[in-house]
């Protein structure tokens, strides 16, 4: 967990980025995966989705692939499976689309996917 000087640190920088447009992208970007590193599930998709957002939802752009695939790491990390795979499946529809099939960063997704499969019990469409 995040000590209380971190906390106190991070929640400014957070602020900040709400009144600040310019830094608004990087600030969620880099916060939101601490928050992902350090466990705290929440918050990193809190900045994670801000941080959609910011980018734009409707941008054909690999770095959106990434953030999905962070949410979804998010959701795995809270067991939330069933959205964590939702991530996942858009995360690997947009690297299908910008990078193509082959690329690892499809196939990482197509990895998380079946992952989320087990984990459920579906092993056959793990598979």
């Amino acid at each position: 967990m995040v000590c209380f000087q971190e906390s106190r640190v991070i929640i400014d920088t957070y602020k900040s980025a709400e009144i600040n447009p310019r830094t608004k992208v990087v600030v969620y970007q880099n916060l939101g995966n601490l928050m992902l590193q350090r466990g705290d599930f929440g918050m990193a998709i809190d900045c994670l989705r801000k941080l959609l957002d910011a980018h734009g939802k409707y941008i054909l752009n690999p770095e959106l692939g990434q953030i999905l695939l962070n949410i979804g790491l998010c959701h795995l990390g809270i067991e939330d499976y069933s959205t964590g795979f939702e991530y996942f499946t858009r995360a690997r529809g947009l690297f299908e689309r910008t990078l193509g099939t082959m690329h690892p960063e499809t196939a990482n997704a197509i990895l998380h996917q079946a992952f989320i499969r087990g984990k459920q019990g579906d092993t056959v469409e793990a598979i």
